[in-house]
């Protein structure tokens, strides 16, 4: 991806903040799996960008990942669906995996370069 180019483009990070806007303010609790699953993975993936996006120029979200002390993007990067504040890892380890999805990780961008590459590889 053109992370230089996308990171300079005020429009796409501002549609990416539109597209996060709508996620927050989103169902959550869709009626089906499929939908749910499809909401939680769009909200992970998007944060997840936005919070590389916010990081750049960075060379690894590894780098963000403070175990002791420290900002760690996957444990303190929040988004807000509702009222409530997610973490990428609450997403993916509360919500998404509790939904025994076997295909998750092919479905969620992480960000590195040791993960399966994911939709947007």
């Amino acid at each position: 991806m053109a992370w230089r180019a996308w990171h300079s483009s005020a429009a796409d990070i501002r549609a990416l903040d539109r597209d996060l806007s709508t996620l927050s303010t989103g169902r959550a609790n869709q009626t089906t799996k499929n939908g749910k699953l499809a909401f939680w993975i769009n909200a992970y993936n998007a944060a997840t960008i936005r919070g590389i996006l916010r990081e750049y120029p960075t060379t690894s979200i590894r780098n963000h990942t403070a175990r002791l002390f420290g900002y760690n993007i996957w444990k303190q990067l929040q988004l807000y669906v509702g009222n409530k504040a997610h973490s990428l890892e609450g997403i993916e380890h509360q919500v998404l995996r509790k939904m025994n999805e076997p295909r998750i990780h092919f479905a969620i961008v992480c960000a590195s370069i040791g993960c399966p590459p994911g939709p947007c590889s």
